[in-house]
């Protein structure tokens, strides 16, 4: 993948804007990214990219461009638009010169919003996808929320038929996750809107899943609507006070024949973990390295593990499964089939 060598920033802009324009009809303004956002940006990031906000009918994304010819991976790309994302508080877009059909459709995979003037432009935001050969609506990718991700792995791991999930009120539920009846309600419409659910029952509703156990596994990851329970990791050479579950390859090596990794790994929910920062429990937080890394999830690992009765030190193993099946390692991917095998075959 070749990016954009910007010489003349408002001349790219200017073009960006009238082939948006030209393109939907749309009304585009694009001004300068405030200086004190690009300030909180990691040194390496605001020496790469240049900056704006881009507004279409006055929804605004930040897009980034890079200044030279450097090769970047889809994984670059998409740790760096986590960070710039957080930053901005606004949806990213990245701006291309040209694609190949590789990396065009891992940016796909992950949702990546990306432009490469007069030849496509996708902003999953929008379902837009517009090819050199025309405009595209096309449907979302449905996946599992976090909430409904969690209900559905509690019920794949219950094998004792605890019945946390299945059979139960949805007040009764939320009491068992310890969230409230409306996020309940949500997450079982998401989980009835892919059909892996009916809802049953008049004045107590509750749910009965349309699959067995494995079923609902290999549908799943079959048509890629698990989320990857990781939204960001970050770095500490020091640990905290608190008590803190294991993850990544720190906990494969307690499910499987891996060996320890040399970098440590550990999980805090990310209201735990925002709660924890606030009060400056990471003196020397960083995105990059350290002697230990914080993976933030989307969910709670802790009431996961305890539900269904699992190791109370490391995380569930079919959240850890997912939070790995991308990586290109043939040692973790034997030891995720040992986690198939012992928890779902």
């Amino acid at each position: 993948m070749i990016l954009l060598l910007f010489n003349d920033i408002i001349i790219c802009m200017n073009k960006l804007k009238e082939y948006i324009k030209t393109l939907l009809g749309l009304n585009i303004v694009i001004d300068p990214a405030p200086r004190i956002k690009i300030e909180l940006l990691p040194l390496y990031l605001k020496e790469a990219y240049e900056w704006a906000i881009m507004k279409i009918e006055n929804r605004a994304f930040v897009i980034f461009l890079q200044k030279e010819k450097n090769q970047l991976n889809t994984k670059q790309i998409e740790k760096h638009q986590e960070v710039i994302k957080e930053v901005f508080a606004l949806p990213t877009i990245l701006i291309l010169d040209q694609i190949d059909v590789y990396t065009r459709t891992k940016l796909f995979e992950k949702k990546i919003a990306f432009i490469v003037p007069n030849k496509q432009m996708y902003i999953p935001q929008f379902l837009l996808d517009t090819r050199e050969n025309g405009l595209e609506f096309k449907k979302a990718v449905k996946q599992l929320s976090p909430t409904a991700q969690l209900m559905v792995l509690i019920y794949i791991l219950d094998k004792n038929n605890n019945e946390a999930i299945e059979k139960q009120p949805f007040k009764v539920i939320a009491a068992n996750l310890g969230l409230k009846p409306m996020e309940i309600t949500r997450a079982v419409a998401n989980l009835k809107e892919l059909k892996l659910v009916e809802i049953v029952g008049d004045k107590n509703k509750n749910i009965r899943f349309l699959m067995t156990r494995r079923e609902i596994w290999e549908y799943a990851l079959n048509e890629n609507i698990f989320i990857n329970p990781v939204l960001k990791k970050v770095y500490v050479d020091h640990l905290p006070e608190f008590v803190v579950m294991q993850s990544n390859l720190s906990a494969l090596t307690e499910y499987t024949d891996m060996n320890p990794s040399k970098q440590l790994y550990y999980v805090l929910e990310k209201n735990n973990y925002y709660e924890h920062s606030n009060q400056h429990a990471f003196t020397d937080e960083n995105p990059y390295e350290g002697q230990y890394c914080f993976e933030i999830w989307k969910y709670n690992p802790y009431l996961l593990s305890e539900l269904v009765n699992l190791k109370n030190n490391v995380v569930d193993p079919l959240s850890l499964y997912l939070s790995l099946k991308e990586e290109q390692d043939e040692r973790i991917e034997m030891a995720l089939e040992q986690i198939e095998e012992k928890f779902i075959w």
